[in-house]
C-alpha cells in the first residue's frame, strides 16, 4: 500500500539540522509517509543521521542543483501528494502534517505554502513579518518557497517538474509561475507555520542573497520579465528602508544595524542579478 505523503528533503552537509528537522517530522500525529532524503555528496554525518531515522537515501550522480534533486525526488516518491521540506525546517506542532494535509483538501489545492517563522531575534522577528498573515491565491502577493511546499504529484507532472537551469535558487519561483500561467491553485496559508532554523552567520546569508540574485537573473531572462528597481545604483539603500526603519523602531539607534546588514544583502543580491544577466547573455 503507497504511503499518504512523500516528504522529499534536500541535503549538503546538514547535520547541525537534519537531526532536529526529522525528530519532529517523526513526532507527528501523521505517521503515514515515507521520507527521501536526496544528498548532495554530504562529506559530514548528515546521511548517517538520515540513515538511522529509516529515511530513503538519494545520492546525487552529479552535481545537478536544487531543480535536478527535487525532479529525483519526485521520480522516486510512491505518493499522489509530496511535501518538499527544508532541512533546516521544524515541525515544532505535532498536529502540524495533520492539519497541513487538511487544509491542502479543504482549498483543493495543486500547491500549499506555509508560513516561516525564524528565531526570537531581531533579525529573525523581521524576517517572520515578511509572510503575511492573510490567506492568498494569487501570484505576487507571497514569497514561493520550497522550505515547506505540500504539492499534487500529478500536478508537477503536468507543470513539466522542475526547471533543472535553475541550480542553486529560484526553482520554487519558476515552478510557482508556471503552475500560475497554467491555472494551477497555489495557495498561500499562514495558518500552517514552521519554524525555519536559518542564519547562522552573515556569510551564509551574503551566499544566499547572491544565489538569489542570480537566480531572478535566470527568472526575468526566461519569462522577457523587466528587471525592475535591483539594477538601480540606489536598490541597496531603497531594499534597505524598510528594515531600517523596523529596526529603529525596535531597538532605537541600535536598530541601524539592520539595516545595514539588509544594504550589504541587497549589494550581495544585485551583484549576483547583474552577473547572472551577464553570463546569461553570454550564453
Amino acid at each position: 500500500m503507497k504511503p499518504k505523503l512523500s516528504v522529499v528533503i534536500l541535503t549538503k552537509n546538514e547535520e547541525r539540522n537534519i537531526g532536529r528537522c526529522l525528530e519532529y517530522l517523526f513526532n507527528q500525529t501523521l505517521k503515514d509517509f515515507e521520507v527521501i532524503v536526496v544528498d548532495a555528496n554530504s562529506t559530514d554525518d548528515t546521511v548517517k543521521i538520515a540513515e538511522s531515522y529509516g529515511c530513503k537515501i538519494l545520492r546525487e550522480e552529479r552535481s545537478g542543483g536544487f531543480g535536478y534533486a527535487r525532479n529525483l525526488g519526485i521520480k522516486e516518491s510512491n505518493a499522489d501528494t509530496i511535501l518538499f521540506l527544508d532541512a533546516d525546517v521544524f515541525l515544532e506542532d505535532p498536529k502540524l502534517l495533520e492539519r497541513a494535509l487538511k487544509r491542502f483538501h479543504e482549498h483543493k489545492a495543486d500547491i500549499l505554502l506555509a508560513k516561516l517563522r525564524f528565531p526570537n531575534t531581531i533579525l529573525g522577528t523581521y524576517l517572520s513579518r515578511c509572510f503575511s498573515d492573510k490567506l492568498t491565491k494569487e501570484w505576487g502577493t507571497y514569497t514561493p518557497h520550497n522550505r515547506f511546499m505540500l504539492a499534487r504529484k500529478e500536478s508537477l507532472y503536468e507543470i513539466g517538474l522542475y526547471d533543472e537551469t535553475f541550480r542553486e535558487s529560484a526553482e520554487d519561483v519558476d515552478l510557482c509561475y508556471r503552475a500560475h500561467i497554467l491555472g494551477k491553485k497555489v495557495v498561500y496559508d499562514p495558518e500552517i507555520e514552521v519554524f525555519h532554523n536559518a542564519g547562522y552567520s552573515l556569510e551564509e546569508w551574503l551566499k544566499k542573497a547572491y544565489r538569489d540574485g542570480f537566480g531572478a537573473a535566470r527568472f526575468c531572462m526566461k519569462y522577457g520579465l523587466k528587471s525592475g528597481l535591483i539594477t538601480l545604483k540606489l536598490y541597496p539603500f531603497l531594499a534597505s528602508l524598510y528594515g531600517g526603519i523596523f529596526g529603529v523602531r525596535k531597538l532605537g539607534l541600535k536598530g541601524l544595524k539592520l539595516f545595514l546588514w539588509n544594504y550589504r544583502l541587497a549589494k550581495e543580491r544585485q551583484r549576483g542579478f547583474l552577473e547572472g544577466l551577464r553570463c546569461l547573455k553570454e550564453g
